[in-house]
């Protein structure tokens, strides 16, 4: 089902002039057009051009096994990526999730509010373009829980060659990874998998990945490298 977020209007709308008579939609720009604007002339149209800053929205839920955080959308996702502190919770996806908007994100939190991927170079090519960041890595490894509950992250965007750990999840220890698919374009250097990078003491089940993955020492499609782990029906 559907619910109404927010409200697109034009800062300078008439009654005639026909306000998203055509609507187009890339990634985070909407474009809608309203054809009977005058500002040039009668009936001379134009174009208003929106940017979604996808910020960083904490989950529902407290991350206990009896009530765990539910990841719902990419805003719920990047919080995730950001908040090392809560990488030892419980998480459930409710959703298939389009990830297509993290080939922009870079890394430098241009407006200072301390959310790295909600500035406007991450609407475009502008910045350095790293995508998204592992959850997980060689300081803070990711010890919790992730049900995807058989839905997917589609068009998750990594761009890192230089950085080890590199995966959906960069380093997992005594983690839970199950019933999720995950569609990819990675690239880092060591320790490079479309699900995790590198995966020790954890169990990864019921999952898949599909896209590209490539890096220098250890890359796997699935894991990058498996240390005391198992995998199954993935």
């Amino acid at each position: 089902s559907w619910s109404q977020q927010q409200k697109l209007t034009a800062s300078d709308a008439a009654t005639t002039d026909n306000f998203s008579n055509g609507v187009a939609i890339d990634g985070e720009y909407a474009i809608i057009a309203s054809p009977g604007n005058d500002d040039d002339g009668d009936n001379s149209g134009s174009a208003y051009i929106f940017f979604a800053d996808f910020d960083a929205v904490a989950p529902t839920g407290s991350g206990t096994s009896a009530d765990p955080y539910l990841i719902a959308n990419l805003a719920n996702l990047s919080w995730l990526s950001q908040n090392s502190s809560e990488w030892d919770k419980y998480y459930k996806q409710t959703a298939n999730i389009d990830a297509s908007a993290t080939q922009y994100w870079d890394d430098a939190d241009g407006d200072s509010d301390g959310d790295k991927y909600n500035d406007a170079n991450d609407g475009n090519s502008t910045g350095s373009d790293e995508g998204f960041s592992s959850i997980g890595n060689s300081t803070t490894k990711f010890t919790g829980t992730y049900d995807g509950q058989n839905y997917t992250i589609s068009n998750l965007y990594i761009n890192r060659s230089s950085t080890w750990n590199i995966g959906l999840f960069g380093y997992t220890n005594g983690a839970t990874i199950q019933n999720l698919g995950v569609g990819v374009s990675i690239t880092g250097e060591y320790y490079v998998g479309g699900m995790v990078g590198y995966n020790t003491n954890s169990t990864v089940s019921n999952s898949y990945i599909t896209g590209s993955i490539s890096g220098y020492y250890k890359v796997g499609g699935f894991v990058g490298s498996n240390v005391n782990s198992t995998v199954s029906s993935s």
